[in-house]
């Protein structure tokens, strides 16, 4: 039988690992939440580029890097 003093060391070690369980569940949650912002913003920023760029809608993968570091990426760094 257990004394009261190992039982409550159980019950402590319970709700140890129940609030590790709730820690792992709300971190899983919050990483969820900022994939879903990211796959938006970037959803939404690319059909902004193609709205106002159409011919990407044609570029191969490759095509767009090209465009993108070629063309985009310099001008960007000439503001600075």
């Amino acid at each position: 039988m257990q004394s009261k003093t190992e039982k409550r060391i159980e019950n402590v070690k319970e709700e140890i690992a129940k609030l590790n369980n709730k820690k792992n569940v709300l971190i899983q949650k919050h990483k969820a939440e900022e994939r879903r912002a990211r796959t938006h913003r970037l959803c939404k920023r690319g059909g902004y580029m193609e709205s106002k760029i159409p011919e990407l809608l044609t570029m191969t993968d490759e095509e767009f890097y090209s465009f993108v570091d070629n063309i985009l990426i310099p001008q960007h760094s000439n503001k600075s």
